[in-house]
């Protein structure tokens, strides 16, 4: 249940593992015609956009995170 050094929440130390996708105004059309599948492409391809598997598995390279913690996200998010 926590202690006074993470206050009563167990997470003290813990590092998120995050998704980001900043929106353009070609994902946002896609969105908005409800056009799943070119959405997904248009991720898939964003310059910038790490998913959840590639962002665990980055963090266990760097040390951050033990490859037992991030192969359950990077398994996860394989087409």
């Amino acid at each position: 249940k926590g202690c006074t050094q993470c206050n009563y929440t167990g997470y003290n130390g813990r590092t998120g593992i995050f998704e980001l996708l900043i929106m353009t105004d070609e994902l946002l059309e896609a969105l908005q015609k409800n056009d799943h599948h070119h959405f997904q492409q248009l991720v898939r391809n964003h310059p910038n956009f790490e998913n959840l598997g590639k962002a665990a598995l980055n963090m266990a390279y760097a040390g951050i995170t033990t490859l037992s913690e991030a192969l359950p996200f990077a398994l996860n998010t394989l087409n």
